[in-house]
Parts: structure tokens; C-alpha cells; sequence
């Protein structure tokens, strides 16, 4: 609710702006997306170009995660 995002692409813009808590309720739904689990864990990645035969793009994580990764999704408390 106290959130804005100027640019799909993430990437800097003056209007973008957001709270601790709607990023902590993104992560949360985000976490229970498996494909969304996998690409963040993820530290390098290669593809080959389909637009320029021969040319591999690489990615780099460079995301600062804490160590180990904490689970964002638990099970609630059982009550006996």
C-alpha cells in the first residue's frame, strides 16, 4: 500500500519507492512460487544467443543473501 514501481525492469527510477512491510509480503508470495525459488538461489547462469550464433550471455548473482539462506515460508505453529 505504501508502494510504487515507475519501471517494470526494476532498475533505478526516482518514482520507485516502497515499505519494509509490502517488500516483506512480496517476498512472502513470491517464495511459494517454485520457478521464482529456483531463478533467486541461483548464482551464475549461461545461454547461448538466438540472435547472434556463437555469443553466450552470462549472469552473475550478485544479490547479498544472509548465510545460510533463512526460510521465508513456514508452517504455522501447531496447537496442542
Amino acid at each position: 500500500k505504501k508502494s510504487n514501481f515507475a519501471s517494470a525492469h526494476g532498475m533505478y527510477h526516482p518514482n520507485n519507492y516502497s515499505s519494509a512491510n509490502d517488500i516483506a509480503k512480496l517476498c512472502y508470495h513470491t517464495m511459494k512460487i517454485p520457478l521464482f525459488r529456483d531463478v533467486v538461489k541461483t548464482v551464475d547462469r549461461e545461454a547461448a544467443s538466438i540472435t547472434y550464433p556463437g555469443h553466450i550471455y552470462r549472469w552473475k548473482n550478485t544479490n547479498k543473501k544472509p548465510s545460510p539462506l533463512p526460510t521465508l515460508i513456514q508452517e504455522p505453529a501447531q496447537k496442542y
